[in-house]
This record gives C-alpha cells, structure tokens and sequence, in this order.
C-alpha cells in the first residue's frame, strides 16, 4: 500500500509524532511515534530525518479508520494534545507538498 503523510503533528514536548496517512482507498488513518528520552537516543522529533521506509518498517496504524483529514486531525490532537495543541511539522521542511513513499509489508 502506497502510504501518504497528509498532515504531521509534533507534541508540545517534542516526543510525539503523529501523521495522518491517505491510504490507497482515499480513507484516512494515523501512525504515532513516540520517543523516550530514557533510553538515551534522541530527544525530539523536531527536525527529524528518519527516512520514512524506515520510520514506517514494521509499524501498525493505530486503530481507526476516518472518512476526512478533519476527523482524523481530532484524534491526532487527542492522542498528542496532553501538553496543548500539538505543532503542525507537515510537510517536512524541504519537501514541498505530501510526502509519499511505498512501504514493505503495507498492504
């Protein structure tokens, strides 16, 4: 399944990335990250260059299925809105409009 990021969020604290994802059947769906400042690794999510084959290797959706970029972006605010509304990240600097890229496994 090709995966396209339509919108990125960044958490307040920098250590939760969510991004609504057009599936191939033009439904919405999201993919969370997040980062553990324990472990030693990064620390933030901003200005992140993971390349996306990679962030998205072996990762599920998280449950839910929406019909809009609007519904999709109320669950984004609830999963990451702890701290205040997250940050709009997408598109990424650099890359201009969606970003799209073809994952193994994501059918």
């Amino acid at each position: 399944m090709e995966l396209n990021e339509r919108e990125v969020y960044i958490s307040r604290d920098g250590e939760g990335r969510a991004a609504i994802i057009e599936r191939s059947d033009n439904l919405f769906c999201i993919y969370v990250h997040w980062i553990w400042p324990e472990t030693g690794g990064r620390k933030t999510w901003v200005g992140d260059s993971t390349p996306l084959d990679i962030l998205y290797e072996d990762k599920q959706p998280s449950q839910g299925i929406y019909g809009t970029v609007e519904n999709a972006r109320k669950e984004v605010w609830a999963l990451l809105g702890s701290g205040g509304p997250p940050i709009l990240a997408s598109p990424p600097s650099g890359i201009p409009g969606p970003v799209r890229g073809t994952f193994p496994g994501k059918s």
